[in-house]
């Protein structure tokens, strides 16, 4: 398989790719944010990590918009397509 025009390595499908691109960035954010638990506490964590979505969000939907073909939301059923496919293509479900 091919990706961003390489081939992968270990000739992983897409479903495979997904999972372990997936997989690593659930692991990282978790560790994350049990990291500066630890270190700061609850409320310092969840301050920090709602800083960090609130950054993040525009970019991944920007992201989400382009994988789909999406120019522009346009109305409610664009706004479901971005919300339903966009969770269809970073939620691994196995």
């Amino acid at each position: 398989m091919e990706f961003d025009g390489r081939v992968v390595p270990g000739g992983l499908d897409a479903s495979a790719l997904k999972q372990l691109l997936s997989r690593g960035w659930m692991t990282h954010d978790g560790m994350w944010f049990m990291q500066v638990l630890s270190a700061h506490g609850i409320e310092e964590a969840n301050r920090l990590n709602l800083g960090a979505i609130r950054t993040m969000a525009p970019i991944e939907v920007k992201r989400i918009m382009k994988a789909l073909g999406l120019k522009v939301i346009a109305g409610d059923a664009d706004v479901q397509r971005l919300l339903l496919d966009g969770i269809g293509l970073l939620i691994v479900t196995s």
